[in-house]
């Protein structure tokens, strides 16, 4: 099956719509990490979803790009030849630096909040009309964040480049927030 092909003629039926919902705008965060990771961009992405969404998800996913785990309401695409077995579930700083390299302040949340008092949130949106997810963030100190602030820039800049391959419209911001 070819799903380059599949997914791109997903994500150009779903930008040409004229209006967008809550689904579309899942739709559209699935279909960006699937194309990021057939891109070889991305090996691995996590996508949360709410729960009246998780059965339509699971069924598209099922029939168009079969590579997932879900654990309640959090999808965890990876590339087709993925070895998932290796996947850390634990969902710490482990199963983070799988997510790729943006993640610099993975671990503890409680720990890291504790010790610094004040954390910046360090987000990479991508933008498209109406509709936009966060394609990362993570919780940082502040320090840690201006320390990584340009290379969060570079990774930003890499991708809104390769999605304005797919529409010109489509934009990728970085977006430090608190």
């Amino acid at each position: 099956m070819n799903y380059k092909k599949i997914i791109n003629t997903k994500i150009q039926k779903l930008l040409t719509q004229k209006k967008f919902n809550t689904k579309d705008t899942i739709l559209f965060e699935l279909y960006i990490n699937i194309h990021l990771i057939l891109y070889k961009k991305r090996e691995i992405a996590q996508v949360s979803v709410d729960k009246i969404y998780i059965k339509s998800c699971i069924s598209l996913l099922n029939k168009y790009y079969p590579f997932y785990k879900e654990f309640d309401g959090r999808f965890i695409l990876y590339y087709p030849t993925y070895n998932i077995s290796e996947l850390n579930e634990t969902f710490t700083k482990k199963f983070a630096l799988q997510l790729g390299d943006f993640y610099k302040c993975s671990g503890n949340l409680k720990k890291i909040y504790k010790k610094h008092k004040i954390l910046l949130r360090p987000v990479i949106l991508v933008i498209f009309k109406k509709m936009n997810f966060e394609l990362y963030a993570q919780m940082c100190p502040p320090l840690i964040c201006e320390k990584n602030l340009v290379f969060f820039q570079k990774i930003t800049k890499k991708f809104n480049k390769n999605l304005k391959n797919i529409n010109k419209d489509i934009n990728v911001i970085l977006d430090i927030r608190y």
